[in-house]
C-alpha cells in the first residue's frame, strides 16, 4: 500500500470510529475499500473528462494550424493587415519572395502606394506581365507600383486619336 493510501485509510476509520465505536475490523475494512474505489473511479473520470476536453482543444489548434499551412503560410505574411493580404499573397506567389523584418518597410511603403493609388491585383498583374518580360526579376513590389499607376491610369482615359502623319502634312500644305 502506498504512503498516501495509508493515510486516506487511517483518516477515514479515525472518522468512522468517532461515530460507529463497535463496527468490527472485518465490515469496516469492507466499508474502507468500497469508499477507495468510489473515491479512485471519480479520479479516473475526471481524469477522462479532462483528458477528453484537452484532446478536443488540441485537436481544434492541430486543425487550425493544418488550414494555415494549407492556404498560404509564409514568413512575415502575419505582419499585414486582412485587407492587404490579397496583395501581398498575389506578390509572393508571382516572386516567391517572403517578407523577412529586414523588408518590412519597403513592402509596407508598395503596399500603402496601392492603397493610395487604389490599384487592383489585376493593374499589378498587367504590370507584371509587361516588366517580367525584360526585366526577369524583381526585387521589391515597389518596382511595380509606377507601371501600375500607368496601366490604370490608361484603362481610365478613352483612346485618343491622332491624325496620322500623313493627313497632318496634306493640312500643312
Amino acid at each position: 500500500m502506498t504512503t498516501l493510501r495509508r493515510e486516506r485509510k487511517k483518516k477515514f476509520t479515525e472518522i468512522l470510529m468517532k461515530f460507529y465505536v463497535g463496527v468490527n475490523d472485518g465490515a469496516l475494512d469492507e466499508l474502507l475499500d468500497a469508499a477507495e474505489s468510489r473515491t479512485e473511479h471519480k479520479t479516473d473520470e475526471i481524469k477522462g473528462d479532462y483528458v477528453a476536453q484537452a484532446n478536443k482543444k488540441m485537436d481544434a489548434i492541430l486543425a487550425f494550424a493544418a488550414q494555415a499551412s494549407e492556404h498560404n503560410s509564409w514568413q512575415g505574411r502575419e505582419l499585414f493587415r486582412p485587407d492587404h493580404i490579397p496583395f501581398v499573397d498575389w506578390y509572393h506567389e508571382r516572386t516567391g519572395q517572403t517578407c523577412p523584418k529586414s523588408k518590412q518597410n519597403d513592402w509596407m511603403r508598395a503596399l500603402l502606394d496601392w492603397s493610395a493609388n487604389a490599384l487592383t491585383v489585376e493593374d499589378l498583374q498587367a504590370a507584371y506581365e509587361m516588366d517580367i518580360k525584360w526585366r526577369g526579376v524583381f526585387t521589391s513590389p515597389n518596382e511595380l507600383t509606377t507601371k501600375a499607376i500607368a496601366i490604370k491610369a490608361q484603362r481610365k482615359t478613352p483612346a485618343r486619336f491622332w491624325p496620322s502623319p500623313q493627313i497632318s502634312r496634306n493640312l500643312n500644305d
